[in-house]
């Protein structure tokens, strides 16, 4: 498998399933890399704001 940089990208990098345990090992894997990211979740759960934090 061959992975690129993210830093080339012009917008954020958008996660569905962040809060599931391979969703949650790729966002902190582009984090690492200088990523935007952005992830969705479903309505009302709080796993995404223990896990990521409250950043908009």
């Amino acid at each position: 498998m061959t992975t690129s940089s993210p830093t080339s990208a012009s917008g954020p990098v958008v996660v569905a399933g962040a809060t599931g345990d391979i969703g949650r090992r790729i966002v902190r894997e582009l984090l690492a890399a200088g990523a935007r990211v952005r992830v969705l979740t479903r309505p009302g759960s709080t796993a995404a704001a223990e896990a990521w934090g409250d950043d908009p």
